[in-house]
């Protein structure tokens, strides 16, 4: 990618992070939302498993209201197989005001020719994680979920192509 004269890199990023649901009760979180996690009620925040995790996590929050990311894959482990039928409801508070919703139902990307059970990967084309944009997530009871989320730079050039 040429940027102002400049040869820049393409690149791309990841990043890990286990979510924990320690109730007895499926909790639904929201995750990756710079502003909803600061508004949110603290049951709505999300319980990473370790303090490293949760200091990356807040790390990516943060660089997402200057630096968009363009989701390209998320990869979601567990223990649970019930887990990988929770949809990912991603919301979007758009330029009027108004909350526009995605849901993507996960169970349909499991290919007949995966032989990992626990495992699932969603691709994206052009889901672009920035700060009005955030996922509700419903978490099974007595349940880690791990996900990877990977990402293009989603630099300013990248983000008008």
């Amino acid at each position: 990618m040429n940027l102002f004269g400049y040869q820049i890199a393409n690149y791309r990023e990841e990043d890990t992070f286990s979510f924990r649901n320690g109730s007895g009760f499926p909790r639904t979180y929201a995750l990756f939302g710079a502003t909803w996690y600061r508004q949110a009620f603290t049951s709505l925040r999300p319980v990473l498993t370790s303090s490293n995790g949760q200091q990356r996590y807040l790390e990516l929050i943060n660089d997402t209201e200057q630096n968009p990311k363009k989701i390209k894959n998320i990869r979601v482990l567990t223990a649970n197989i019930s887990q990988l039928l929770q949809p990912f409801n991603w919301q979007k508070r758009q330029s009027n005001g108004q909350m526009a919703s995605l849901v993507d139902y996960t169970v349909s990307q499991l290919s007949p020719d995966q032989y990992q059970t626990k495992v699932l990967d969603i691709p994206y084309n052009s889901l672009l994680l920035d700060i009005n944009t955030f996922m509700l997530y419903e978490i099974a009871p007595f349940s880690i979920v791990t996900m990877t989320v990977r990402y293009d730079n989603g630099n300013l050039t990248d983000l008008l192509n």
